[in-house]
């Protein structure tokens, strides 16, 4: 229940950029992704949320650069759909996908 009102909460870019600032925050959030620690609460929140933190250069940082990302991608290696969208849009380049989009319009 509380990833839901959560990912419900950073929809909204006030809140998005003030989640995104508070380091611990994030980092708990990461933390809950942990495979070992086995069901940490529903993950499709959990994805929710992150994919909406990714919407801010600041938020894909500190996804990027956290000690938690092979776990992200660990899970997408094992065929967690939500993971790989997560990884895929982490490793995009945002300049390079607004032109691929120009070019293939």
């Amino acid at each position: 229940m509380a990833a839901e009102a959560l990912s419900n909460m950073v929809s909204i870019p006030k809140n998005r950029k003030r989640f995104v600032q508070d380091d611990r925050s994030m980092g708990l959030l990461l933390q809950r992704l942990d495979p070992k620690q086995g069901n940490s609460g529903n993950k499709k929140f959990l994805f929710s949320i992150l994919m909406s933190l990714t919407s801010s250069n600041s938020g894909r940082r500190k996804i990027a650069h956290s000690g938690y990302l092979k776990n992200i991608e660990e899970l997408a290696e094992a065929e967690v759909s939500d993971a790989k969208r997560l990884v895929k849009k982490l490793s995009t380049n945002r300049f390079r996908s607004m032109l691929s989009g120009i070019w293939h319009s």
